[in-house]
């Protein structure tokens, strides 16, 4: 059992005190900025006071329920059909909004295991079911939105996963709530001749995992939106498009979090490289040449 901090923000455009007649479901939201903790999005909607909100943040330190579970939070966007079809009313007039809090800092496993417990929780408090009663905002607005399966699946665990671990909470299986499964094979082929190598990879938004090794499940750190990469191989990985970089990580190649750029024969490349051998900066180097026949590549001591 996790302790629920009750710390509410003032009144006003994210807080307007209308109550909810009854709560009838729960939409499940991620907060699509990565690293944001629970109190930094509480000071966010206390001070800036958006038209919008939720009821509840969630980190790996607070479940923090910033608006009363009988009042409305303005989560999900009026005049969306999907709710009324499902549950008879307006996410905004009898749903709980949960927000995950993840990326940056944010131990996500601690996170997660908050988020599944809280969901849990208020199906019982509210007699709910996990699995007829909770819906993700992307189901609701698939248009605009791709939130809570945005940030659970950059750590492998999909939206039926998630629901089946609120149920184990839910019916007291609690030694198997919230463990991420890790293959113990991995599927690795290296894509010879490949068209990405010698391409550069750009980061389209912040908080894209990087990885250490050719796996999806163990993740070393994050890269910000902008950041640049030489792509050296390429590899499908479970099924999944990924690529080494030359700074000897690996990250995906969905169209969806980079961008690819193409390769003519005079574009330029500007590296930026910490912490490797003359061995392996000669290595990039020799993968330029190789690439562009008038290449004219150097390279300056740091």
């Amino acid at each position: 059992m996790y302790e629920i901090t009750r710390d509410y923000i003032k009144k006003g455009n994210s807080r307007s005190g209308q109550r909810i007649a009854q709560v009838r479901f729960i939409v499940s939201h991620d907060t699509g900025n990565p690293g944001s903790t629970a109190y930094q999005n509480w000071k966010y909607f206390n001070n800036q006071q958006p038209s919008a909100g939720a009821h509840t943040f969630i980190d790996d330190k607070y479940i923090l329920e910033i608006v009363p579970l009988n009042e409305k939070a303005w989560h999900v966007q009026y005049n969306k059909p999907t709710d009324n079809r499902l549950f008879g009313a307006d996410a905004n007039d009898a749903a709980i909004g949960v927000e995950l809090c993840w990326g940056g800092s944010i131990n996500f496993q601690e996170s997660y295991n908050r988020y599944v417990w809280y969901h849990a929780y208020l199906c019982k408090t509210f007699n709910l079911q996990p699995r007829k009663h909770i819906v993700s905002h992307k189901t609701l607005d698939p248009e605009r939105r791709s939130d809570p399966e945005n940030a659970l699946n950059r750590y492998g665990i999909t939206w039926s996963q998630f629901i089946n671990d609120v149920e184990k909470e839910f019916t007291g299986k609690k030694e198997e709530v919230g463990k991420v499964e890790k293959p113990s094979n991995v599927d690795v082929k290296i894509v010879e001749n490949s068209e990405y190598v010698g391409k550069q990879l750009t980061v389209k938004n912040d908080g894209l995992w990087y990885y250490d090794t050719p796996r999806w499940d163990i993740m070393s750190g994050t890269s910000d939106k902008g950041h640049s990469f030489l792509i050296t191989e390429e590899l499908i990985v479970d099924g999944r498009r990924m690529v080494k970089n030359h700074d000897g990580k690996y990250r995906t190649a969905d169209p969806n979090f980079v961008d690819i750029s193409p390769k003519p024969s005079d574009w330029p490349y500007n590296v930026h490289v910490e912490n490797i051998t003359h061995k392996q900066a000669q290595e990039i180097v020799n993968l330029l040449k190789s690439q562009y026949k008038n290449a004219n590549v150097y390279g300056v001591a740091k």
